[in-house]
């Protein structure tokens, strides 16, 4: 088998890499932190019964991670040798296309089952608490090695499409995802639609999320087909593999290009390509005489030709597809059409927040990566070129490349809002709102808190009202905190086409983790027994302090990194920078300190807010004390309760009753004995205190 010939280099260059070994731990140890916080965000530690739905839950995310992180691996792994002009040298060897295939598969998907079988572990332990039968563990378990099978397949099938590494990642990860997830809701919209049967299962059989979700016994369009989905998922992993292979023996070689015959243009046409020319020149041109750097970066008159065509074909998805989709599901209320674009709208605007995330991590790596790897930043740092002009460039770029996706972003955004409130209109929230008032008068008296009618609106809309106004200027730091990390992590990375992923789970995951902690001890601290309206905006808009204060470190280091590193980092890649036991105390020394420090400062912050707190509860009871005290009123309990009973007007010390109570009434002791959960005696010697 000289397939295991490539098996092995590639093996053999993974066992001598750190990362190899880092991901299974790191892998995990991350998924059983996942487990154990869905297993209290859900309440499974306290009801058994919640146990299979975590279970699921957690299959559902590691179908998920198996998607993408199947996908990325793989994405590069053959436009790799494209770049580098190693896959020529393959072909001089005895192997052919299927072998080089069978080579990189078993290589690359080692690692990436590896990843998995860390995870199962975790994941049998669900089972172990009860409420999932082996059976669908089981059943899960071949689901997410089916699914793995498929994100290697897509990741091949971009790999050898692509010749660059951030566009062949980004290829992989929206193959996997459409046709990994988006079938079965193209499957759903044809049931909805009473769409033909057997077009209905066979998308939905196509589809690994299918696979995963029946794999407890469930019936989705009303029936279970788990096998033949996961042989059918099974067999477009294939497919997908065997038309790389087809692919890769075809255009391997770099043929020159035949020029294409053309018609002699017309004078129109002549004139409208005279035009463009002298348009590009001219930009071009100017962009030059700003910044070099924003002219390298940023030189076509489109910025973001490939953003826009997703948007235009979301948006028409939204319009055509999901929203009758929705209306026909809310039934044949008064309300309907605008509650349909309203749920439409939102998973629609969910979509494009992610994806400007991403694209805005991407742009923001790709340069400075692409540039390191042929080597023009080694050439540029040999002229009189200053980092801060490089990095005046990078943000120009950054910022005329990020325009459209935020304007769109601005646009859904602003519609969901709108339709939000033109909802409040018609369904008001728990407040009678008058008649003729508009959307923007609804929202400008919920986000100042005025009253309408003389009432004010409740609130919870007000909370909601206010968070989502919110997200608008949280996503531009966003964005600007993935300008900072996604520079350097493009810079830094050996592998840059993974920055943009790596970016993003820097960004979400540590705040997440610290709010799921304060979270936590307020629970334990009994913080959130009061009433919901007195914590929920507080932990609300605690996240967002969390989420900005993290930004503000990330950006800080990012910075620091860039303005102390860039040089050495360009320059030195090649040098093997050796670190002594003295270098790694200092940094302990540093880390510690740091730590030190900012616990300190968070301990100062807790204590100083409590303490501000406490002053003014205290001031405000004086105040309350005194205000009581110039009416003639009390607070004193003792004022208000009656006198005490005499022993002659009490009842229970009357002689009758103190007989019945009595030791000697033996059928009554007999009686009250034989009660569970009634203690005689206690009554009794409550009754007779001497």
């Amino acid at each position: 088998m000289r397939f295991l010939t490539v098996a092995e280099r590639e093996l053999r260059a993974a066992a001598r890499r750190k990362g190899t070994y880092l991901l299974r731990w790191t892998t995990g140890a991350g998924f059983f932190l996942l487990l154990l916080w869905l297993l209290w965000a859900m309440g499974a530690l306290q009801y058994q019964n919640r146990v299979h739905d975590v279970f699921v839950v957690y299959s559902v995310m590691v179908f998920f991670y198996c998607l993408l992180v199947g996908a990325i691996r793989t994405a590069d792994c053959i436009s790799s040798e494209k770049r580098e002009g190693t896959l020529g040298l393959l072909f001089l060897t005895n192997l052919n296309s299927l072998e080089i295939i069978a080579g990189k598969l078993c290589s690359n998907a080692l690692p990436t089952v590896y990843g998995l079988l860390a995870i199962f572990p975790m994941l049998a332990l669900p089972l172990l608490m009860g409420g999932v039968t082996p059976v669908e563990f089981g059943r899960t378990m071949l689901a997410l090695l089916d699914a793995i099978l498929f994100s290697l397949g897509c990741g091949f099938a971009a790999s050898v499409v692509c010749k660059r590494q951030f566009p062949a990642v980004a290829v992989a990860m929206g193959l996997a995802l459409v046709l990994g997830a988006g079938t079965l809701g193209a499957a759903a919209i044809i049931a909805e639609y009473k769409g033909p049967a057997w077009l209905v299962h066979g998308l939905s059989t196509l589809c690994p999320f299918y696979t995963v979700l029946t794999a407890d016994g469930g019936k989705i369009f009303k029936a279970n087909h788990y096998w033949l989905s996961l042989g059918n998922v099974a067999v477009l992993a294939v497919v997908m593999l065997a038309n790389t292979t087809l692919r890769l023996a075809r255009s391997w070689q770099d043929r020159a290009k035949a020029a294409p015959r053309r018609a002699t243009p017309s004078a129109l046409q002549q004139s409208v390509r005279t035009r463009q020319s002298a348009g590009r020149a001219a930009l071009r041109q100017r962009l030059l005489n700003l910044n070099p750097f924003y002219w390298l970066t940023a030189r076509q008159q489109i910025s973001s030709p490939i953003f826009m065509l997703i948007v235009v074909v979301l948006a028409l998805i939204t319009v055509f597809g999901t929203t009758p989709l929705f209306i026909k599901m809310v039934g044949s209320q008064k309300y309907a059409p605008v509650l349909g674009s309203l749920l439409a709208w939102l998973w629609t605007g969910l979509a494009i927040h992610l994806l400007t995330l991403y694209y805005a991590a991407m742009i923001s790596s790709q340069a400075l990566a692409e540039d390191k790897q042929s080597g023009a930043l080694e050439l540029i740092f040999a002229t009189p070129v200053q980092e801060r002009t490089i990095a005046r460039g990078l943000w120009m770029a950054f910022r005329r490349r990020m325009l459209f996706p935020a304007i769109a972003v601005v646009m859904v955004h602003g519609h969901f809002l709108w339709l939000v409130m033109t909802m409040a209109l018609l369904e008001p929230p728990g407040t009678k709102i008058p008649p003729g008032t508009t959307q923007w008068q609804l929202f400008g008296a919920v986000l100042l808190n005025n009253p309408l009618g003389g009432r004010f609106v409740e609130w919870e809309f007000v909370l909601l009202v206010r968070v989502l106004a919110m997200i608008l200027p949280l996503a531009v730091v966003l964005w600007f905190t993935l300008g900072w990390i996604g520079r350097w992590l493009g810079l830094r990375m050996k592998h840059p086409g993974f920055a943009p992923m790596v970016a993003l789970a820097l960004l979400v995951i540590p705040p997440t983790l610290a709010f799921s902690l304060v979270c936590y001890v307020a629970d334990q601290a009994h913080l959130l027994q009061s009433g919901s309206r007195q914590w929920l905006p507080v932990m609300v808009w605690g996240a967002f302090a969390i989420a900005l204060g993290h930004c503000a470190i990330l950006c800080g280091w990012a910075a620091r990194r860039l303005r102390e590193d860039f040089r050495t980092t360009v320059i030195g890649r090649f040098d093997v920078v050796r670190r002594t036991w003295g270098d790694r105390g200092r940094s302990l020394a540093k880390f510690s300190l740091r730590a030190t420090a900012f616990a300190a400062v968070l301990g100062l912050v807790v204590v100083g807010y409590y303490g501000c707190q406490n002053f003014r509860s205290r001031r405000a009871w004086a105040a309350f004390q005194t205000e009581l005290k110039q009416k003639g009123q009390s607070l004193d309990v003792a004022a208000l309760l009656p006198p005490p009973v005499p022993d002659e007007k009490n009842f229970a010390r009357a002689r009758e009753f103190q007989e019945i109570l009595s030791k000697k009434n033996k059928p009554l002791a007999t009686m009250l004995d034989r009660m569970p959960g009634l203690d005689y005696w206690q009554i009794y010697h409550s009754a007779n205190p001497e």
